[in-house]
């Protein structure tokens, strides 16, 4: 039962347990919070609500030898929260709702105060977590799941599935519950970003993983090349060639114009499905079909792996997978060789889809996997996994067994994971898991969204990457037929995942892909993947008719190097100002430089602001840096890559006395312009107008150079 006392908390959260249970954020109600159990469900079951700390409450479940659990489907639970929004203040005080609808890469949408809009994808399921109130000039409350998301279900109203509340909860497919206790949280913040990243947190806290993945892996590391959907060579390898010998010719060619590859991604072009798209046309749509097994295609790669190997010099691959027919000769009998069939699953008639029941089968590929040259295992279709196969839903536990499984089983052999087609669900438990180096968090390139619609998705589920420390991945590019290219190419290069370029042989524009790596092919990138800016989340997050801005950083020992990305198609473009309360956590005085020409502008007053303008071009990108030295000096790192300050170029940015100090890193002997403002390194290039500088950094025999600025 609830408490019987108001529970005060910080930021004017209050939660007052009256028959109907009120939460007020400043003093006006919000929300209205009610146990709803089911009449039908059987056992010990307990709905309680408590305070965390001062800023946020819990909304716990337990339950233990349950029955009559299971609804009329997932977005039914019979064990949850009732949520209701109150409608008429919210209106008033201007609030409006946020969410990530369950399905592929985490839909982001705004809509009314009472969450209606939340869940626009009709062929997924009307929900989505976690789920946001707030707007201008008002604070943001957070509902989500901090433990078992898989089991966790935010039911909201749709035109579809009408209904009067939102229900937080265990979903509908749920059968039976022999012991599960899990929990929600209410939090206030000062924004969503600022909510988003508490939560995330929280989540991580419970969980106490270590993202190193990132680190390992080749194709996060460095410049890759990819062959996904929208890739010139997805399900068709170059005119008289196979794919070994293309992909040999591309990595060749790259590699002549100074852009060397680290990994080379394999789509689902390589293995056999139910319906195998033929070669050598390409693919309109994603074929949909599941696959029948996990080994090369004879039309694709014949004489498997060593062909590939030996034309592209043995690059480590990334190795993409989807979902199981339950046709599968894995699932059939055993054959006498034990190398065919007798691996469990669980069957789904109704999708044609099947799932292992047990981890043999994935620690069989994983085995494959390293043996076949790979740096990464890409689990793709998440989401349709766990909705088509009911087995993994009709237990708690299943599907993070599964996850889990496949995170040990990929340590045990070293290597890294990328998941896609991630449903929140998804992206919560991929907190948990070390393995993880990125995740995919927009819809496919040029595939389905429209450009400008793709980047507000791809930008707004990045905010929840982030807070959950997972690295980002945008998917494959194209440069040259592609008059949005330069925005592709700059958020690759600042989401932390992967860089993948998809162009066709010989043909790159190598001075735009430059702009994410050193020499030597590695990245330069932020310290955390560009997301939203605060203010964007209860307006369009798709980004339909007003342009998209987003922020990132790198962390130096003397504060914070924050990247400021505006984008936008023509019909989009229009001017935004932004100013230092609109970054996360800059202290101090700053200095904004921006990318296209070079103009400065001093941020010193907390009312400054800078002016994002993508309509001289789809791309406006500035480096805002932190005054050093009582103001009189700025150091904007390599401006001719997009995150200009990245640790794999600039290394520790330090202020001590009179002196900022940090190295240039890259290929040995190379140079390395470095740009700044004031007070200059000597020999410096000083412009006398301005006050602007360039400096040319010789890169010693071990790969870094230390520079140092001294005042006089």
């Amino acid at each position: 039962m609830l408490p019987n006392t108001v529970l005060e908390v910080s930021h004017s959260l209050a939660f007052d347990p009256s028959e109907h249970a009120r939460l007020l954020v400043d003093g006006d109600p919000w929300l209205e919070v009610i146990p709803a159990v089911a009449d039908g469900v059987a056992g010990e079951v307990e709905l309680a609500a408590g305070v965390i700390d001062g800023s946020a409450v819990s909304l716990s479940l337990a339950g233990s030898g349950l029955s009559g659990v299971r609804g009329a489907g997932f977005a039914d639970p019979q064990v949850a929260w009732s949520i209701r929004p109150v409608v008429a203040e919210l209106e008033t005080l201007g609030v409006v709702s946020f969410g990530y609808q369950y399905m592929e890469f985490a839909l982001p949408s705004a809509a009314r105060a009472d969450g209606l809009g939340l869940a626009p994808w009709p062929l997924r399921p009307p929900a989505a977590m976690p789920l946001l109130w707030g707007g201008a000039g008002r604070p943001a409350l957070l509902l989500g799941p901090l433990n078992h998301p898989h089991e966790s279900v935010i039911v909201v109203p749709s035109e579809e599935f009408p209904r009067d509340d939102i229900r937080a909860g265990w979903h509908g497919d749920l059968e039976t519950v022999d012991e599960l206790v899990s929990e929600f949280v209410l939090i206030v913040a000062d924004d969503a970003r600022q909510a988003m990243a508490r939560y995330g947190e929280m989540v991580r806290g419970g969980a106490g993983a270590l993202h190193g993945a990132r680190a390992t892996d080749a194709a996060v590391r460095g410049l890759s090349y990819w062959t996904d959907n929208g890739a010139t060579y997805y399900y068709r390898p170059a005119p008289e060639r196979t794919y070994a010998e293309t992909l040999g010719a591309v990595v060749d060619a790259l590699a002549a114009e100074g852009l060397p590859m680290h990994a080379v991604q394999l789509d689902s072009w390589w293995y056999p499905h139910v319906e195998s798209r033929g070669l050598g046309e390409g693919a309109a749509v994603v074929p949909p079909s599941g696959a029948l097994r996990w080994e090369p295609r004879d039309d694709a790669l014949p004489g498997g792996f060593a062909p590939l190997h030996a034309a592209t010099g043995g690059l480590p691959l990334v190795l993409h997978s989807r979902h199981l027919a339950a046709s599968s000769s894995y699932f059939a009998a055993s054959s006498a060789s034990g190398d065919d069939g007798g691996f469990a699953a669980f069957r789904d008639g109704e999708s044609g889809h099947a799932h292992p029941a047990a981890p043999d089968l994935l620690d069989a590929w994983m085995e494959q996997a390293a043996s076949w040259g790979a740096c990464t295992y890409e689990q793709d279709w998440l989401v349709e996994i766990f909705l088509t196969v009911g087995g993994l839903r009709h237990r708690p536990g299943r599907a993070g067994a599964w996850l889990d499984g496949m995170d040990r089983s990929a340590a045990r052999r070293g290597l890294t994971l990328q998941l896609c087609m991630a449903s929140p669900a998804d992206f919560l438990h991929a907190a948990t898991m070390a393995q993880v180096s990125s995740i995919r968090t927009s819809m496919d390139y040029r595939y389905l969204a429209d450009r400008q619609g793709n980047w507000g998705w791809f930008l707004h589920v990045n905010a929840l990457a982030r807070a959950l420390g997972l690295a980002a991945s945008k998917d494959v590019f194209v440069t040259t037929d592609d008059p949005y290219a330069d925005v592709e190419v700059c958020l690759a290069a600042l989401s932390c995942g992967p860089v993948g370029i998809g162009d066709p042989i010989g043909e790159i524009d190598r001075d735009l892909v430059a702009r994410t790596c050193r020499e030597d092919g590695i990245l330069v990138q932020p310290d955390l993947a560009l997301a939203a800016l605060a203010r964007s989340f209860f307006a369009e997050p798709m980004g339909s008719s007003v342009p998209l801005a987003a922020e990132c950083w790198s962390e130096h020992p003397a504060g914070r190097w924050h990247y400021v990305v505006g984008c936008a198609v023509p019909e989009a473009s229009a001017r935004l100002d932004v100013g230092l309360d609109d970054l996360d956590g800059p202290v101090g005085a700053h200095l904004a430089r921006r990318d296209l020409d070079g103009v400065l502008v001093g941020l010193v007053d907390r009312g400054d602001t800078f002016p994002l303008d993508p309509a001289d071009g789809p791309l406006d990108l500035w480096v805002v840096a932190p005054l050093l030295l009582d103001g009189s000096c700025a150091v904007f790192g390599d401006v001719s890559k997009f995150a200009s300050a990245g640790c794999r170029r600039v290394g520790a940015i330090t202020e001590c006395g009179d002196e900022v100090s940090f190295l240039v890193l890259g290929v040995a002997h190379s140079e390395v312009v470095v740009s700044g403002w004031g007070v200059a390194p000597e020999g410096a290039r000083v412009d006398d107008s301005s006050g602007a500088w360039e400096s040319v950094v010789g890169v010693g025999p071990n790969g870094w150079t230390r520079v140092s600025i001294r005042r006089l």
